[in-house]
């Protein structure tokens, strides 16, 4: 029954599994490993689902950015367009954003781990 029910609480959560299609291999690999802390988070902490979820969020939205930067790389498109000048600005934000967010996650798993002991 407990499996069953850890399965079904997977189930519910599947959409923060995403798929890996970004167009560098380092990306999918930090992916792999966010993947892990949600099926942790999921399984044993559901309290830090939600703050796990902002998490997650703004951790994909900074890689898109990020994967969009390396496919205009690839491209040999000019720091100087228009789309490379704004896609620059975006992860300036995006990064600032990921930091806070991270943080926050970080102070919760290490108050939490004050409770357990």
């Amino acid at each position: 029954m407990w499996l069953s029910w850890r399965r079904s609480q997977l189930d519910m959560f599947a959409p923060y599994l995403g798929e890996n299609n970004f167009s560098y291999s380092s990306v999918v690999k930090a992916k792999k490993n966010v993947e892990r802390i949600a099926v942790i988070v999921i399984l044993y902490y559901n309290g830090f689902t939600q703050t796990f979820g902002k998490f997650q969020d703004s951790y994909s939205k900074l890689e898109h950015i990020h994967d969009q930067i390396y496919q205009l790389r690839e491209k040999h498109v000019s720091s100087q367009d228009p789309k490379a000048k704004e896609l620059l600005r975006q992860s300036e934000e995006a990064s600032g954003d990921f930091a806070k967010i991270r943080s926050r996650f970080i102070i919760e798993i290490r108050d939490l781990s004050k409770t357990m002991f």
